[in-house]
């Protein structure tokens, strides 16, 4: 969650744009989430060898995308939902973070299914990201460790990287 938080608030700017965002102007991050093949040998089978494929594939979940939305971008519908997430932050003392919602989303034959939930983001989320600091990580695919700068994309290497190496 943490690195979600720094890869929305490298998507949105919060650190030079607006200082009113997630206070009283709304912001709205949508994670698209899927499920991926595990191994590459099984992915190559659905293309060059029919019976390469068993009947059972393992996956894994993988974050592919950080979207956001805010002030007048931020959907209508969701308002009641940020206000009451901005109302409830306040009284559990996240009063000084700025706070947002949260959608991670799967489309499945065009159909969204999504998971909605409060997102706070604490100042050393924007610290982070503020200081363009870089992250150092095994390559999922090399397995050497890699330097990369602090920014959405490299956020989701970062968590994709895990998930792959677990």
């Amino acid at each position: 969650m943490a690195l979600l938080r720094v890869g929305v608030v490298c998507d949105c700017s919060m650190f030079d744009n607006n200082p009113r965002l997630g206070f009283d102007v709304p912001f709205l991050a949508r994670v698209d989430v899927a499920i991926e093949l595990s191994d590459i040998a099984d992915f190559s089978g659905f293309f060059f060898d029919d019976g390469a494929v068993g009947e059972r594939i393992q996956g894994m979940m993988q974050v592919n995308a950080i979207t956001t939305m805010q002030g007048p971008l931020f959907p209508k519908s969701r308002v009641p939902a940020w206000c009451d997430a901005r109302a409830r932050g306040n009284v559990e003392g996240f009063a000084k973070y700025p706070v947002g919602i949260l959608e991670f989303v799967n489309c499945v034959d065009k159909e969204a299914c999504f998971i909605r939930i409060e997102l706070p983001i604490h100042l050393e989320h924007v610290d982070l990201a503020r200081k363009h600091l870089s992250f150092k990580f095994d390559s999922a695919l090399t397995g050497i460790q890699v330097e990369k700068p602090v920014n959405a994309g490299t956020c989701l290497e970062y968590i994709n990287s895990h998930i792959r190496k677990n």
